[in-house]
């Protein structure tokens, strides 16, 4: 009976001791596997390699991931839905160094903090970042980059110092949150942002960049939104206050409530129709610049851009031409 008891004991505690990675544990290349039934202590870093999640995992008090390299990976490899990486107030995750990607195949609940400093951390198709109320994630120094598919925001988001946010999938306003941008740093809108009911409204200084991106519906305050050479839609959605197209900026109107309540200045930029418009009430549309411009870009037909009853369309400044 002692003899089986120590046997049994030398199995548990070898079935413990596989379970626990160490402190400071790191994969430097090939992959590894971590469970529910793992645990480490300090910093688990992944350096060009691929960590795989078996199971939804939590990460242990106090401890860390920090992914490095041209290429690592936070994958799943059972089943064919995306695992969860939760973030427990007092830990962390971190995507560091100068032009690598680290590819997220998982979803990341984040109640403690993540930090872009370079590189670029890039979620995959199917997966939500959830940055919860008390979070902090961070985008900062050039060449840095947080690409998200999905997002819930209720925490703190800002992006600085020449970093960007990409938003590269389908997102909703009350999800978005409240984010900052400042010293170079931009929010990039390169997928959808349903605004319907809502209010885009960001702290002062603060802008969401419309670069290729569409926002449905709903009112934007005119100091929330920043325009690009990438283009971008407003379908049915108002700005309140004045809207500025910059030199080779582009944007277009679509459907009814599309526009800018106060003037929209083209300034050598773009504006396009994507169907038929009614200039909003009281609004005013002014065109300057050497090439500015007023066309379609759906259908090869033109559409009609109408101005009703206290609404106008100047074109000002010397030797330039709107076509």
């Amino acid at each position: 009976r002692s003899l089986r008891g120590w046997a049994l004991a030398c199995l548990l505690g070898s079935a413990a001791w596989a379970q626990n990675l160490g402190s400071n544990p790191s994969l430097n290349s090939g992959s590894q596997t971590i469970t529910s039934s793992n645990t480490f202590a300090g910093t688990f870093s992944v350096n060009n390699a691929t960590l795989y999640l078996g199971t939804n995992f939590t990460t242990p008090a106090s401890a860390s991931f920090a992914f490095t390299g041209s290429g690592s990976y936070l994958s799943y490899n059972i089943g064919s839905t995306p695992f969860t990486l939760s973030l427990p107030i007092g830990t962390s995750l971190t995507r560091s160094g100068a032009g690598g990607t680290t590819y997220v195949y998982d979803n990341l609940n984040n109640s403690g903090s993540v930090t872009v400093s370079g590189g670029a951390l890039q979620f995959q198709s199917g997966t939500t970042f959830t940055n919860n109320s008390g979070a902090t994630t961070t985008v900062t120094g050039s060449g840095s980059t947080l690409y998200l598919i999905g997002l819930i925001n209720a925490g703190t988001l800002a992006v600085d110092t020449n970093g960007t946010l990409q938003l590269a999938g389908s997102f909703t306003t009350p999800n978005l949150g409240s984010f900052t941008t400042a010293s170079g740093g931009a929010v990039r809108l390169t997928g959808s942002l349903d605004n319907s009911n809502s209010t885009l409204s960001l702290p002062a200084g603060s802008a969401l960049t419309l670069a290729g991106g569409t926002i449905t519906g709903g009112n934007i305050t005119s100091s929330a939104l920043a325009l690009s050479t990438s283009a971008g839609t407003l379908d049915g959605a108002t700005v309140n206050g004045n809207l500025s197209v910059g030199t080779s900026q582009v944007v277009t109107l679509k459907n009814s409530g599309a526009g800018a309540t106060g003037t929209t200045t083209v300034n050598a930029g773009t504006l396009y129709l994507a169907t038929n418009l009614t200039a909003l009430a009281n609004s005013a549309y002014v065109f300057t610049g050497g090439s500015s411009y007023l066309s379609y870009n759906v259908g090869s037909t033109p559409f009609t851009f109408s101005l009703p009853a206290t609404t106008s369309l100047t074109r000002s400044g010397a030797g330039g031409t709107t076509y």
